[in-house]
């Protein structure tokens, strides 16, 4: 018996062969190898196990009995449910590797089948397979570190202005509300006269904090700049929109933000608030909702403040 910590362990195969033989000698194989194993006698049998089996591997015979051959199930095994398929054949002469690789298989083994070869055939798909999903977390990650503000975790503008613009296009195609909230800390400078800028940057992040636990799974929340912040509400109107920047104007004013000295200071926020309206684009919006966050400061600061409702703003 195989050690069952085995790499494989836990690695689901599907095993795609009309002949039962062929079925048994490759279950067998890969069961002791620390596969777990499902058998299907056709291409047909095999799409209908894939949804429950949930394979990451598929051994499929390129001859395979009913209205589908082997090498258009690997195609649709690949590009449709992502998995890794080995094909095999007995018929070398007539099927070789390019023919099976143009199919989208990642592997191509000729019968007899000898199961040293399988095994190492197996893994080396298994190997490759792990090396493309930390590729493609290590990309994911990339991207994401590209549009993420690397103090607050927020959003970045750069990727506020690109995401407002598609979401106050889907706005005017479909006639769906969207709102957004532009936010500034008040008095900002004293507290970096006052406590320096390490813990300027600190109250950033509180703040930053703040905003995700306050706003809905739906929204997205941005650093605009310096101490502004913008949070963009999609099927939000402006009353809505009001009400969320009143909760989140209310939960900072309500926390104190702890120097590493120990000492305590709390912040206030004035945010300005506009309802993206007909025909108008989102650097307009933009504007008002700007606009909005200044009268909000001249009404005494700590305040939230409602653009009014226009057609266009030139």
């Amino acid at each position: 018996m195989m050690n069952t910590t085995h790499p494989s362990q836990n690695t689901r195969v599907l095993i795609v062969d009309d002949e039962l033989a062929t079925q048994v000698l490759l279950k067998s194989t890969l069961d002791e190898a620390g596969y777990e194993t499902a058998t299907t006698f056709n291409a047909e049998e095999a799409l209908a196990c894939v949804a429950d089996f949930d394979p990451s591997i598929a051994i499929v015979d390129i001859r395979l009995p009913g209205g589908m051959d082997g090498l258009e199930l690997c195609h649709q095994l690949r590009q449709k449910h992502g998995v890794d398929v080995v094909v095999i054949t007995g018929f070398s002469s007539e099927h070789g590797y390019v023919e099976a690789a143009d199919s989208g298989a990642s592997d191509f083994i000729v019968k007899p089948i000898h199961i040293e070869e399988l095994l190492l055939r197996c893994q080396r798909v298994i190997d490759a397979r792990h090396t493309r999903q930390a590729r493609d977390r290590s990309m994911r990650e990339l991207r994401r570190l590209a549009v993420t503000d690397t103090l607050t975790g927020l959003y970045t503008s750069g990727h506020l202005f690109k995401q407002l613009k598609a979401e106050v296009g889907r706005s005017q195609r479909y006639s769906r509300t969207v709102s957004i909230c532009m936010l500034d800390v008040d008095s900002f400078k004293s507290i970096n006269d006052t406590y320096g800028h390490q813990e300027g940057d600190r109250a950033l992040v509180f703040l930053a904090n703040t905003i995700r636990a306050v706003m809905r799974e739906s929204d997205d929340a941005y650093r605009y700049g310096g101490e502004e912040f913008v949070l963009v509400l999609p099927e939000t109107d402006g009353a809505a929109a009001l009400l969320v920047a009143e909760r989140l104007r209310a939960a900072v004013q309500a926390s104190d933000v702890v120097t590493d000295s120990g000492a305590q200071f709390r912040l206030s926020i004035s945010i300005g608030v506009a309802q993206c309206e007909s025909e108008e684009d989102d650097k307009s919006l933009l504007k008002r909702a700007d606009m909005a966050m200044y009268e909000a400061k001249g009404m005494g600061r700590n305040q939230v403040f409602l653009a009014p409702t226009v057609d266009r703003v030139e």
